[in-house]
């Protein structure tokens, strides 16, 4: 049977979407008139949109034809016009005024019946392709709309369908398009760690899998992995003709970032600061004052780039950078200018908000406070690390180091890796004060930071380190210093917890 419409065959094979498919087969068979696709640059909305106009029960139902427009090249309304009357070979040359050409092209489709149009790359022509869509929608009955945005059109009768990343079916697309390259590529046992990273890395997007896909006839899976450091040079290459959006990740990506105003670009480039996620209060505290970071996070998780999702247990949403928008976002706000200032008030944020947790944790009040300090440990590390960066030059980020540290090692003392808070422990005693052995008065004076801090920190390594055998040395001289410091500064409680350790020290080295 010979089927209407425009849409050519795909060259290439579908994989997954299975609950996508049924689910828009569903919208369809409840009525819905507009079906938006949406997600993030490289999500595969136009292969979705594509394959479920492909079905054989998609070609039945609509007998008026499948018709695919795309909007790649509009840029206004007479352009969104142009590429719909080419794909529906409507001429509209003739039409008197722009409103006779959008009527005159909804009346062409209400005439040919049970209708599917695919209305492609909408986001940089969104209110003109809503306009038409609304047209179509109020003239044309048995015509049905699936649209692909990286926004909703926000028109009446629209259900928006977000199309999410790939679940495991991503490493069956990587290795079915890496043998489409080199027809001998079949994983062995040591690499499946690797390709399972690769595709975890790549947020799951199939045109970053695909991009990355293509390496295969030069680089192991090993090096692939390891160059996803330097990820958009190493995500491009792709088709010969395609636009220059699909033939890179940087291409995907600079789409959007064009259609972005200024504060939008500014407010996602500070959000790229975050590490492992962020939430509003967070977000309030980090983006650049005058803006509402409220109307920001939404704009861009309406277009896209900001990905959200609910936390159960604490009752809030939680907000999220995919890793190759948070690379390019990165690179934009070392442009933009202003980096240093965003880590800055980073660190300042996940200071106090740290302390406030580990207070709480450590005081028993509930089961809350643990759960944000696990939930933003890897912003807390990401302060910790700055504060380092800076310990040297500002006394202030030197404290917050030891403060951070302290937040830190609430939550590792407890759920571990103990090997982890010594190495943080190390690194921030080593990096603020002088680590040769001395007098306590001297080590208080050489210190960069508050010595009470420090002698918390050297408590600290103390205590972690004193199940592990050997370095008894290190850790009598580790609590000498701190309960010098102590006795120094009045703090009894710090005291009398230097003590403890000290007497669980000496009894498993035998010195009862």
């Amino acid at each position: 049977m010979r089927w209407l419409g425009n849409l050519s065959p795909n060259p290439t094979t579908f994989f997954g979407r299975a609950a996508d498919l049924e689910r828009l087969g569903g919208l369809l068979d409840e009525g819905r008139r507009v079906l938006t696709l949406v997600g993030p640059a490289g999500a595969g909305k136009t292969r979705l949109a594509r394959r479920f106009a492909e079905q054989d029960e998609s070609r039945e139902r609509f007998t008026g034809g499948v018709w695919f427009c795309d909007l790649t090249d509009a840029r206004d309304l007479v352009g969104v016009l142009a590429a719909m009357g080419r794909a529906l070979d409507v001429p509209l040359a003739q039409a008197p005024t722009i409103e006779r050409a959008v009527e005159k092209l909804a009346h062409a489709v209400a005439a040919r019946g049970p209708t599917l149009l695919l209305v492609d790359n909408c986001e940089q022509v969104i209110e003109p392709a809503a306009r038409i869509v609304t047209s179509v929608a109020e003239l044309a009955p048995d015509a049905r709309v699936i649209a692909t945005s990286r926004e909703s059109l926000r028109v009446a009768g629209e259900h928006v369908h977000q199309v999410m990343p790939l679940g495991p079916e991503a490493t069956h697309l990587f290795i079915e398009r890496a043998k489409a390259i080199w027809p001998s590529f079949a994983p062995v046992a040591g690499d499946h760690e690797a390709l399972e990273e690769i595709v975890q890395r790549l947020d799951g997007l199939p045109l970053a899998i695909e991009l990355a896909a293509a390496r295969v006839g030069a680089l192991s899976l090993g090096t692939i992995r390891e160059r996803l450091r330097e990820r958009f040079s190493l995500l491009a290459g792709g088709l010969r003709f395609a636009s220059e959006r699909q033939r890179t990740m940087r291409g995907a990506i600079d789409w959007s970032w064009e259609l972005l105003s200024r504060d939008e670009q500014r407010a996602l480039a500070e959000c790229a600061i975050f590490r492992g996620g962020f939430s509003l209060e967070a977000a309030e505290a980090i983006l650049d004052d005058g803006r509402s970071a409220l109307d920001l996070l939404q704009s861009l998780t309406e277009k896209s780039l900001i990905a959200v999702g609910e936390v159960p247990e604490l009752g809030a949403r939680r907000y999220r950078l995919f890793e190759s928008i948070r690379d390019y976002a990165m690179e934009k706000l070392e442009e933009l200018g202003g980096a240093l200032a965003v880590r800055d008030r980073h660190r300042r944020h996940f200071t106090g908000a740290g302390l406030a947790w580990a207070t709480q944790a450590s005081r028993g009040k509930g089961t809350e406070p643990r759960a944000r300090l696990t939930m933003e440990l890897e912003n807390l590390l990401a302060a910790h690390a700055h504060a380092l960066a800076s310990a040297t030059t500002s006394a202030s980020a030197a404290n917050d180091a030891f403060d951070l540290l302290g937040s830190i090692g609430e939550l590792l003392k407890r759920r571990g890796p103990l090997e982890l808070l010594l190495s943080l422990l190390d690194s921030t005693l080593d990096s603020t004060h002088d680590s040769a052995l001395g007098a306590a008065n001297e080590d208080a004076r050489r210190v960069r930071a508050d010595p009470t801090r420090v002698a918390r920190a050297l408590r600290d390594r103390a205590y972690s380190r004193q199940f592990s055998p050997g370095a008894s040395a290190a850790k009598v001289a580790d609590l000498t210093r701190a309960l010098a410091i102590a006795r120094t500064s009045g703090d009894v409680q710090l005291e009398l917890e230097c003590l403890s350790i000290f007497s669980s020290v000496e009894l498993l080295a035998g010195n009862p």
